[in-house]
């Protein structure tokens, strides 16, 4: 079986140019071009559990984009209540993210690694690590003062940390043990659900970048999907008018209503499902929510003003 699963997974792929969410502005870019990316090669793997953690590291990849452009690091602001946010996949402050993983740093890397990298803000960073997620979060809230950018000499210490070897390895570690495993147990029940032959790259996907965005609780389960259909949500894309990401839901509804009728079951299912947990978000989440979910489920959407083009035909 895993010869089967690692000669599908070599296909699948993804790479975009894309930007951190922000509040919306009045001015959008250009729709611009899809962008399809290359077929990603995997290394042979004989563990099972070195296959599921090889596609961890390839939904990264993914869900990163997604995150923002500045890959491993995209320091954003108190604009959205989560204090600071840090990391390929946004890890948050307010959620308890950041703090484990800053003395985790600590411990094997050291003080005078973490100075090199962070020499004038190292020590109140990690002093409000250790006062914990409730303790330090105004220290580090109060770096942007409410806005999404982080003032600069901090913000540029930052992403020297949040980009080197040590915090990388540290990211992907954290990424397995909260979006990976729970991406693997959604993507072998899918598998059962869907009466599959194989596991499908595309779940995995799917389900991690749900741990990304929302995390791994409030999840729709599979069965829920029967309760609606394609037309109540392209028309909910149409006509929802409230929340970040508006132009490029409605430019989603036009693709998607195409791109439905061509997709597998399990691909169409994925995507009512992805609407059912969008709409448990917060208004103003919804859209972005439905845009990161609804694309990858279809394979073809956008994302932050960025079309993306994945091949799930495998």
């Amino acid at each position: 079986m895993w010869s089967k699963i690692l000669a599908f997974f070599s296909k699948n792929v993804v790479k975009s140019q894309p930007i951190t969410p922000q509040p919306p502005v009045a001015e959008q870019k250009p729709i611009p071009q899809v962008q399809v990316a290359p077929p990603v090669q995997a290394a042979p793997v004989t563990d099972p559990l070195e296959f599921w953690k090889a596609w961890c590291k390839k939904a990264i990849d993914i869900s990163q984009s997604f995150e923002g452009s500045d890959p491993w690091a995209n320091i954003t602001g108190n604009f959205d209540g989560a204090y600071l946010t840090c990391g390929a996949l946004g890890f948050t402050w307010k959620y308890n993210n950041q703090p484990p993983m800053i003395l985790k740093f600590l411990a094997q890397a050291g003080a005078a690694r973490a100075k090199e990298l962070m020499p004038k803000y190292w020590d109140i960073y990690l002093n409000a690590a250790n006062l914990g997620e409730n303790g330090g979060a105004g220290i580090v809230a109060s770096w942007s003062n409410g806005s999404a950018h982080v003032q600069k000499d901090v913000s540029d210490e930052l992403r020297a940390l949040w980009r080197s070897p040590e915090m990388i390895k540290i990211q992907v570690e954290t990424a397995w043990a909260m979006m990976g495993n729970f991406a693997y147990k959604k993507c072998v029940e899918g598998q059962k659900y869907f009466n599959l032959s194989e596991p499908k790259f595309s779940h995995y996907a799917y389900w991690f970048d749900q741990g990304v965005l929302n995390g791994t609780g409030n999840t729709v389960q599979f069965g829920e999907e029967t309760s609606t259909n394609k037309a109540t949500v392209i028309d909910w894309c149409k006509t929802t008018t409230i929340g970040y990401a508006i132009r490029d839901l409605k430019n989603n509804s036009e693709i998607w209503d195409m791109k439905f009728d061509l997709s597998p079951k399990d691909q169409q299912a994925l995507f009512i499902m992805a609407y059912l947990r969008a709409i448990k978000s917060r208004q103003q989440f919804m859209p972005v929510t439905m845009n990161r979910r609804g694309t990858v489920a279809l394979g073809d959407g956008f994302v932050n003003g960025d079309r993306r083009s994945f091949d799930w035909k495998v």
